[in-house]
């Protein structure tokens, strides 16, 4: 879909965009709307946002300006309360739970009704393919946030006068007897993007992001790039006489994280049942995408050939599994992905999947305001807060300081800030991954003594690692 833009309009909001339907740029602010065709028929605007203080900001701008407002805090509420009542406008972030913003664009657009109805879409996410996937979903206007109310108000409408919400129900496993006993992790994979077998990567590891988690006799997996093949084989060598229950929890469906599934022994051995956990992708449904490399012009092997699998699209942000607690977070990375912190009765394991930190990325951005750096910082302080005080934090850390200004808005972070991000978050251990594929062995372990310098000098009690193959960390603080 093509864009219109100006440089006006650049300079006035760097990462405003704007389709063609109808809208055209004049003087003043830099934007504003010429006279729509077919005039809407309401002033009812729907928001859709979690986060409360930016829901009251819109709230309260949109009824300065005459509008009725409705309020939704995820997106499947905000479908049903569409079909309720027919806003003439919705305001909705990406970031949501239940349905993400990018399925809300294009459940709207499916429907005729609402072929009327103005799309803005507010996000955090400064990446250009966000800003196209969401136009591509039906959007209108994409604003990223701390959001510019002039520019907001300047693409409301001028104009007078689904399925039903399903709750998600966590599985909940029989407490097993063993359930007292030690939370383990183990790292199977700690690469980024590709696999990178060789002589420099023995000591780390070539392997593309697989984390082994157990809780009792409960066994949780993160992610399932080309390490999981190695950890399915252990699974198999070790198991016992009964069937097997795996929990699969995908941050997200790049494709450095998905990988290995097809190669997992354990979920081709009947009646193994293996329960895949993940949020619904920008485009496609987790199991469309999942499965998508087992079809036949891409694998020999059809996914009917799978045992028991079966995929959980995540409605909501925390459920319980046996004796762990599991809390989601969004990370600030291309599309949707998931944070995961595992509450266990014998401490908390953070997985912070592919992740940006907000203010760094920001203040490598051209025309970035104050307003802005302070949004950003909001935005780092609440994932902070979701790891605060984990025992261990499994961060990704993939490039260097000097290597990041060349890789901004790649979705991935510098030691650096992800060693001062632990340090504010008050973690015990910080254990980095998703290491870069050109990173040798020597290249880590000087980022590692780097990071061990650092915390010192902040006078931190951080303990910092890198992230190997073959690793295990045991928590066994008491309850």
């Amino acid at each position: 879909m093509p864009l219109e833009t100006t440089p006006e309009l650049w300079n006035a909001s760097p990462f405003l965009y704007l389709t063609t339907k109808g809208l055209r740029l004049l003087s003043g602010y830099g934007i504003s709307l010429s006279t729509l065709p077919d005039p809407l028929v309401n002033r009812k605007a729907l928001i859709i946002e979690d986060d409360a203080v930016s829901r009251h900001l819109l709230k309260t701008t949109l009824a300065k300006e005459g509008w009725e407002v409705i309020e939704a805090i995820d997106g499947q509420t905000g479908l049903d309360l569409m079909e309720e009542h027919r806003a003439a406008v919705v305001i909705c972030d990406l970031h949501i739970p239940v349905l993400n913003g990018f399925h809300v664009c294009r459940r709207i657009r499916e429907n005729p009704q609402f072929a009327k109805t103005r799309i803005i879409v507010t996000t955090i996410s400064r990446y250009t393919g966000d800003n196209r996937t969401a136009l591509d979903s039906g959007a209108d206007a994409y604003l990223t946030k701390p959001v510019n109310i002039p520019a907001l108000l300047s693409l409301l409408p001028d104009s007078p006068g689904h399925e039903p919400n399903r709750e998600f129900r966590s599985r909940m496993v029989t407490r097993s007897p063993f359930a007292s006993q030690s939370t383990m992790v183990k790292f199977w994979g700690v690469r980024g993007s590709i696999p990178v077998p060789g002589p420099t990567t023995v000591r780390y590891g070539g392997n593309t992001t697989c984390i082994e988690v157990r809780v009792g006799e409960d066994l949780f997996i993160v992610d399932a790039g080309t390490g999981i093949r190695g950890l399915g084989q252990d699974i198999m060598k070790n198991k016992r006489s009964e069937p097997l229950e795996i929990n699969l929890f995908i941050t997200h469906t790049h494709w450095d994280h998905i990988q290995g599934l097809p190669f997992f022994t354990p979920a081709y051995v009947t009646p193994n049942q293996v329960n895949i956990y993940g949020f619904s992708g920008a485009v496609q449904s987790l199991r469309h995408t999942v499965l998508e490399q087992m079809k036949s012009v891409y694998f020999p092997v059809n996914p009917s050939d799978l045992a028991i699998v079966s995929f959980h699209e995540l409605k909501q942000t925390h459920f319980v599994i046996g004796d762990a607690k599991i809390r989601t977070f969004f990370t600030n990375h291309p599309g949707i992905c998931i944070a995961y912190r595992f509450e266990t009765p014998r401490g908390d394991i953070v997985c912070l999947a592919d992740h940006e930190v907000n203010e760094t990325q920001y203040r490598h951005t051209k025309g970035t305001s104050e307003d802005d750096l302070l949004y950003a910082r909001e935005q780092d302080r609440k994932i902070e807060e979701f790891a605060r005080g984990a025992d261990i934090l499994i961060a990704d850390a993939q490039f260097d300081a000097t290597e990041y200004p060349g890789r901004v808005g790649w979705g991935h972070s510098c030691i650096d800030d992800i060693v001062k991000f632990a340090h504010r978050a008050e973690v015990g251990r910080l254990v980095f991954t998703h290491h870069a594929p050109e990173h040798s062995d020597d290249k880590l372990d000087s980022m590692l003594l780097n990071a061990r310098k650092l915390a010192e000098e902040m006078g931190s009690t951080l303990t910092i690692d890198a992230a190997v193959e073959g690793a295990a960390y045991v928590l066994e603080k008491g309850e």
